[in-house]
């Protein structure tokens, strides 16, 4: 005889145990809900960080902002992949080659399909004015095969690299002090090696090597970053209680300032070619910088929405940065003006057009376009384009 559940006995109980249930899920729903509003500060650092990237493209150069802009806003991306696999707190338990297939599927899918974009922006380019280079191209096809990436789209295989050497070398040992100090000094040496030795004329093959050892170097320098992250996250999460906020907020103030006069010390440093020139102070620079921004967004602003807006869409403002010239067009646009602004006012300036246009390629690429950033199976695109 087939078991049949007998509710007409007992209906008060059955309808109570109903009731515990709705309870239960209504508690968990509202419990992650706070907790994914909690971590909306992320979001907001990541809308800074890649603000910065467009504004340190602007005025390139050796001045006051573009060294404290460049002293923290890449290592800032590496240190938040790590509080977010903190955050998801199973990277270190589950496989490592369940936690490489996802993430390459998630960070090399949109590199290449965006190398691609960018490599026939610029044969189109190319043919426009009139010449090509194909010297200049078959480059550039060399540097998105090897990963070695063009123009800002050279961070996706970075982070690619420092996640799966953090999950390598940190799996067990996730608060080994000594291993970071290792990695540390491996990468402070390695720079200042490819400091001196990138810019010399080389044979093919020695340039190639020397090229592939800074993919490897700053993927180290990354993995030190995600380490912190991953290690600070939990003390953040601890540390926010109402006695400790006025605390903090002194010492995030207290960092921001530290660090921009300290950048000023150490000026010209850029990640992606290992230059950390005193790398001392280049660790010191970033993880002051870093720290201070997380504290700003958890205490002061933890709620943004353009700031979370730019920062969930970070990937498409990094990936559109060497196909369409919006600063350029923003350049242009402010020149039809006439109007005259001071040197950081300008860049300021040129910034924010640059990201309101920014808005209108990510509304693109989401809503017509989302094959550019994931595999979107066909029914899916067909139903979301009709």
């Amino acid at each position: 005889m087939p078991y049949s559940l007998n509710i007409g006995s007992k209906p008060q109980l059955f309808m109570k145990s109903i009731h515990n249930v709705l309870i239960i899920k209504t508690e968990w729903q509202e419990g992650e809900m706070k907790k994914m509003q909690r971590m909306t500060y992320l979001d907001c650092a990541k809308g800074v960080a890649i603000i910065l990237v467009v504004l340190g493209h602007i005025d390139m150069g050796n001045n006051p902002l573009n060294n404290w802009i460049y002293s923290f806003h890449m290592p800032l991306f590496f240190v938040l992949s790590g509080m977010l696999m903190a955050y998801k707190n199973n990277c270190l338990s589950t496989g490592l080659w369940v936690n490489v297939k996802k993430r390459s599927v998630q960070l090399l899918y949109p590199y290449f399909t965006f190398s691609l974009i960018t490599l026939i922006w610029l044969v189109v380019d190319q043919l426009k004015h009139g010449h090509a280079d194909a010297n200049f191209i078959i480059q550039v096809i060399i540097d998105t095969l090897s990963l070695d990436g063009y123009g800002a789209i050279w961070f996706l295989p970075a982070l690619l690299m420092a996640e799966i050497f953090f999950l390598m070398i940190f799996r067990g040992h996730k608060r080994s002090i000594l291993l970071v100090g290792c990695l540390v000094l491996l990468t402070s040496v390695s720079g200042m090696y490819l400091q001196v030795a990138i810019p010399l004329e080389r044979d093919l093959l020695t340039t190639y090597l020397e090229r592939f050892y800074n993919m490897f170097n700053r993927s180290l320098i990354g993995t030190v970053f995600i380490w912190f992250g991953y290690s600070l996250f939990g003390k953040l999460e601890k540390a926010a209680t109402g006695a400790n906020k006025p605390r903090l907020i002194i010492l995030g103030i207290v960092m921001f300032v530290a660090n921009f006069f300290l950048a000023q010390s150490n000026p010209s440093v850029d990640l992606h070619y290992s230059v950390l020139n005193n790398p001392v102070l280049y660790y010191v620079c970033a993880l002051l910088g870093t720290v201070s921004t997380l504290l700003f967004f958890k205490f002061i602003i933890p709620n943004n929405r353009v700031l979370e807006y730019f920062g969930r869409n970070s990937m498409i403002i990094m990936g559109t940065q060497s196909i369409v010239p919006l600063t350029e067009i923003s350049k242009n646009i402010l020149g039809m003006t006439g109007m005259s602004f001071e040197r950081y006012s300008y860049d300021v300036m040129i910034c924010i057009l640059s990201m309101i246009m920014n808005v209108v390629m990510i509304e693109l690429i989401n809503r017509f376009f989302p094959y550019i950033l994931r595999r979107v199976p066909f029914r899916e695109f067909t139903v979301n384009a009709g």
